[in-house]
């Protein structure tokens, strides 16, 4: 039997988070799909990259109508024109992070990229610290119903990690710069917006998490 903290009696919040427990839960496995091309883009191999982008494509298009769902239920009359704001920026912002989950994909997929060596490790590890940051997200989700302190607690983690992932990208965006002789203009050019976008994702997962923050301080008993 599923139990609730006291701010979530509404039925209209109640079905609100708990589908966004499973919005985000889809996100995670979009973001798993991508850490995955990374890897195949990193092992320089093409075509199950290019297969690969296909159903991360095919994954962010599902999810939508989990977007679609969440803003039907803010237009019901029960939800606080006050909070209607506030979900209506968390939905917009988990929704971001898919986008941007696409995009880094399609970095990957429009050009046959050879990573130079010395960062393929960076690279990785930027995928898979934003993938953790991911599943923090969605774990702070499933705490709303059970404890707000642990909410808060999971997004101070989120941005701590995302700082780290600020750091790996800058220090990646140098060590590009300093091989760029060593490369075309177009591949200085894709890589460079690759980990843009990589980071784009941990952002839009940052804003999540201060929205869900911010919640959760405010109902605080």
């Amino acid at each position: 039997m599923e139990s609730y903290t006291p701010w979530l009696l509404r039925k209209s919040e109640r079905d609100f988070f708990k589908l966004c427990v499973e919005y985000s839960a889809e996100v995670l496995d979009h973001m798993r799909l991508l850490r995955e091309e990374v890897g195949l883009f990193l092992g320089e191999k093409w075509p199950e990259v290019q297969s690969h982008h296909v159903v991360v494509t095919r994954k962010g298009s599902e999810i939508i109508k989990n977007r679609i769902q969440l803003n039907m239920i803010l237009s019901e009359k029960h939800i606080d024109s006050e909070d209607r704001i506030t979900l209506s920026n968390l939905v917009f912002d988990l929704s971001a992070v898919s986008s941007h989950i696409d995009s880094a994909s399609h970095k990957m997929d429009i050009m046959k990229l050879k990573v130079d060596s010395c960062l393929k490790d960076k690279v990785k590890t930027m995928a898979e610290r934003t993938e953790h940051i991911v599943v923090l997200l969605n774990e702070a989700f499933k705490l709303l119903n059970e404890d707000l302190e642990k909410v808060i607690e999971k997004t101070v983690e989120i941005s701590r990690i995302e700082n780290v992932i600020d750091d790996l990208r800058r220090n990646l965006i140098k060590s590009v710069i300093q091989l760029e002789g060593q490369q075309n203009f177009r591949e200085f050019y894709t890589l460079t917006e690759m980990l843009n976008s990589l980071e784009s994702v941990s952002d839009g997962v940052e804003s999540v998490s201060n929205i869900l923050g911010n919640i959760a301080i405010s109902h605080l008993p």
